[in-house]
């Protein structure tokens, strides 16, 4: 996994950037967290 600010490779559990402090999104978080949106609102 990389930083999509700066580039630098990632460890798979980071929260934040080591190179640049940059806080990392997960992909997978993104999609649970959508999906949540999506049961929480009725569709």
């Amino acid at each position: 996994m990389f930083c999509t600010k700066c580039g630098a490779q990632l460890q798979d559990d980071a929260k934040y950037c080591t190179a640049c402090g940059a806080r990392v999104a997960h992909p997978n978080a993104a999609c649970a967290q959508a999906d949540e949106m999506k049961r929480n609102s009725g569709f």
